[in-house]
């Protein structure tokens, strides 16, 4: 039993890369036919639920939010490790909750599109990531 145990951590290690090295992208709002993230607005409209593609090597979110009049731009950058990486694909839901509630202003990502809106909450009761999670707050009104 123990020999299985060591042979399947040394696997689960291996899987990931033995390297430190790591890359950001920025996941993208959801276009036509673009696996991108899609948005969730709570009822009183000050929180987001952003639903993202990820995969089990990411390290870390860092979430920058642009509240403006006309629009708030929410654009979500996650870190992952390089090397080898078990090919698992697993969405993700980050929580962002709003200086003043999003009204009639336009939600967009960083790369101008519009989220696509979702009707219910990614997961209930679970808003948050699995990965460590930073927001950061660039309000201008």
């Amino acid at each position: 039993m123990k020999k299985t145990l060591l042979v399947l951590a040394v696997l689960l290690t291996a899987s990931c890369g033995l390297s430190d090295d790591s890359s950001t992208k920025e996941v993208n709002a959801a276009e036509e036919g673009n696996d991108g993230a899609r948005a969730w607005v709570s009822a009183d409209q000050r929180h987001i639920e952003l639903m993202a593609p990820g995969g089990a090597c990411d390290q870390s979110a860092e979430i920058r939010v642009s509240e403006t009049a006309p629009r708030v731009r929410v654009a979500l950058r996650v870190t992952t490790k390089k090397g080898n990486c078990i090919a698992l694909l697993v969405s993700r839901s980050f929580r962002v909750d709003l200086k003043k509630p999003l009204g009639h202003r336009a939600l967009v990502g960083a790369n101008g599109a519009a989220y696509p809106r979702l009707n219910a909450p990614p997961w209930p009761g679970k808003p948050k990531s699995e990965i460590p999670t930073k927001v950061i707050h660039d309000v201008f009104m």
